[in-house]
């Protein structure tokens, strides 16, 4: 469930510009991403062929005693994902840091 804690603080962050606690959060969550994007960064065969960068669920979940997982690419975590690698991009950006490695390699369209 670090994913959701993860949007909830840059959505706080989003809301607040709050840029002293972005920098004391600022460790933790470039260890978040390199860890999301290093375990669960997949890329899948489209229909047409196109291969599209997805996220596997399998941390993004709180499995229950009838939950099976197989791994497999979801729409929710790589929105997520999505989400918090543009975010940490401009955030890096606002706290002087480098965020080159926050930048989305490609999207699901193909572009940068």
């Amino acid at each position: 469930m670090n994913l959701v804690f993860i949007d909830m603080l840059l959505r706080h962050l989003m809301w607040t510009g709050d840029l002293e606690f972005a920098r004391e959060i600022w460790p933790a969550l470039q260890r978040h991403l390199a860890w999301e994007r290093r375990l669960f960064r997949r890329t899948y065969a489209g229909a047409d062929g196109k291969e599209l960068p997805l996220y596997e669920a399998y941390a993004a979940i709180w499995a229950s005693d009838n939950l099976q997982y197989n791994g497999g690419g979801a729409a929710h975590s790589s929105a997520y994902n999505a989400f918090a690698f543009r975010f940490a991009a401009k955030l890096a950006q606002a706290l002087g840091e480098d965020g080159t490695r926050m930048r989305p390699r490609r999207s699901l369209s193909g572009k940068q």
